[in-house]
């Protein structure tokens, strides 16, 4: 069964503790092991990093990010 987890917020560092602990929730749901969801939920957490300090120059970011469709490269 193929599925898909959509979640749009800011980048808003207040936010992240729940968006890592939803990444790690999911990854349960889907059969992962507590070990990997444990490296999911840290992924999650280096790339919203990632986001708010490159993309974003440490200030919360827009609403909507671009779907893949959308991307400029």
């Amino acid at each position: 069964m193929d599925s898909l987890v959509t979640i749009q917020t800011t980048a808003d560092p207040t936010l992240f503790p729940l968006l890592r602990k939803m990444a790690a929730a999911a990854a349960r749901s889907f059969g992962a092991s507590m070990l990997e969801a444990a490296d999911v939920e840290l992924s999650v957490g280096e790339a919203l990093a990632n986001v708010y300090l490159h993309a974003y120059g440490g200030r919360p970011g827009p609403e909507h990010a671009p779907g893949p469709d959308q991307r400029r490269d």
